[in-house]
């Protein structure tokens, strides 16, 4: 059962308190009247179930019980999903658990505060206090809204995603909206956001193996938080994925019964079907389908679209050479980054040909290595995938770029050729290869085992994780449309 119909005035004396205590459903429902007096809370059966949820993580930190997972909630804007986890239920935990410490992050720190001090707000409250004032008090030394204790050593602590306190630790740490919306085209901020993540977030756990990190957001792009998080191996983070509309992702699948016992629909007394097609008209089909379908690509592609990539055999190129009279020639292209810290970008290799009017791509991969491994590896990599004396290894015009050249260059007989020096930037160049790809002539190896994760980063840019094969792609492209002449190539090497 998803929703109750007791209320609060059917209960009587001491029992109002183990009313509550008992489900933070009910706790969640009457405290909203406080924290927002004006405004009726508009009841949805995906609140019910986040409470029970929330229940389950309180009820094991409490037990000390070990964690299996952190949790990832997907769910759209304006459904008080902040009034929900952020604000009421610390609130909450502490009228069982006033010892437990919790530390609160958004994408801004006055965000942040803001709901922390609802949340105080709430606990200060005549309601809360006639309630279960005998269960702890705010200490007196310890009470401002960045950061506020309990007698019975609990303590909250709020703060901007990039500034996480240093020396503050947490039984549960909740993560509201860690990237702001408005930043959600710059995959340079997205990335940051990560290594915070990755690099802060984990030390600051009271219990490692019992402590419970919870991240709340709408999804941005698939570089976001929450695609970093769920893509980490060994399933340490499960996900709760609620779209605005009945879909593929949702997330346990046994809640698509909910949605179809509300015609499809999350929330339809707060996000009706006309609603939504008027947030996609005012946001675009990009914003629109992270926010509001949990999708951080719009399905088809954002600029290149999946019917545009064409899939062949290597059957189909050598026909076509073979009825051309032209030879295959395979040529690489490089965007490195040279490093093996996998939290970093990867360096982007691409390998392909052009015969006739079309560009066939026959290898793709991302390999995270030093310089020195590197220049062992795309020898060896040029040996497996057939390139010859005629072939080039193009390598991006960037610093590193030319140091990797000229190591190649001095230890392999390659033929390595710093590519044209760019004009415009990543996203421009990208878009001026579309049309290339639109008339049929981008060709992918039919059945590659690196095929989806190549074409999931196209189709993505530029909210794609890594951009490096994209980039590696424009170059590829670039060169397929005009004749390859030295005078066109910006420092061609001797073998």
């Amino acid at each position: 059962m998803f929703m109750e119909d007791i209320h609060i005035h059917e209960i009587e004396g001491d029992l109002r308190v183990g009313y509550y205590k008992d489900s933070y459903w009910r706790f969640f429902r009457d405290a909203w009247k406080v924290i927002e007096p004006q405004t009726t809370l508009i009841e949805g059966w995906y609140m019910y179930y986040l409470c029970e949820q929330l229940e389950n993580v309180l009820h094991r930190v409490m037990g000390k019980l070990p964690r299996e997972n952190d949790l990832v909630i997907n769910v759209p804007p304006a459904t008080s999903k902040s009034s929900l986890i952020s604000i009421l239920f610390p609130a909450w935990c502490w009228i069982h658990a006033p010892h437990l410490k919790f530390i609160t992050v958004s994408h801004d720190a006055s965000l942040a505060n803001s709901h922390a001090g609802k949340s105080r707000d709430v606990i200060q409250s005549q309601w809360y206090q006639e309630l279960f004032g005998h269960i702890f008090k705010l200490k007196i030394d310890v009470n401002k809204i960045s950061e506020y204790a309990t007698d019975k050593g609990g303590l909250r602590v709020a703060a901007g995603m990039q500034s996480i306190p240093i020396g503050k630790h947490a039984d549960i740490f909740i993560c509201d909206d860690p990237t702001n919306p408005l930043k959600a085209t710059s995959l340079k901020e997205m990335k940051k956001v990560n290594m915070i993540w990755d690099r802060s977030v984990s030390t600051r756990m009271t219990n490692p193996n019992v402590s419970t990190k919870i991240i709340v957001m709408q999804r941005l792009a698939i570089a976001d938080l929450s695609g970093h998080c769920l893509r980490k191996p060994g399933n340490r983070y499960r996900s709760i994925c609620l779209p605005a509309k009945k879909r593929a992702n949702i997330c346990p699948p046994e809640l698509v019964e909910m949605y179809d016992k509300h015609g499809g629909l999350l929330a339809p007394e707060r996000l009706a079907k006309k609603i939504l097609e008027d947030f996609k008209l005012e946001l675009g089909t990009n914003a629109y389908t992270g926010q509001y379908d949990q999708e951080p690509v719009p399905e088809g592609g954002t600029l290149m679209k999946s019917a545009w990539i064409q899939q062949r055999t290597f059957k189909w190129l050598e026909d076509l050479a073979f009825e051309l009279d032209q030879d295959i020639i395979w040529n690489m292209w490089i965007d490195g980054a040279y490093t093996e810290d996998t939290t970093n970008d990867p360096t982007g290799i691409l390998i392909g040909c052009k015969v006739g009017p079309h560009l066939f791509i026959r290898f793709a991969e991302w390999v995270w290595m030093e310089l020195p491994d590197l220049i062992k590896h795309i020898p060896q990599l040029a040996i497996i995938n057939e390139l010859g004396s005629e072939s080039k290894v193009f390598v991006e015009p960037k610093a590193s770029g030319l140091s990797a050249a000229q190591t190649l260059r001095r230890y392999s007989k390659l033929n390595v050729i710093i590519d044209k020096p760019p004009v415009d930037d990543k996203v421009v160049r990208f878009k001026a290869g579309l049309p290339f790809a639109e008339g049929g002539h981008f060709i992918v190896l039919d059945g590659a085992p690196w095929a989806k994760m190549y074409t999931d980063e196209l189709e993505a840019f530029p909210f794609s994780e890594y951009d490096d094969l994209a980039d590696c792609t424009s170059m590829a492209i670039s060169w397929a449309k005009e004749d390859i002449e030295s005078d066109s190539i910006i420092g061609v090497s001797a073998i």
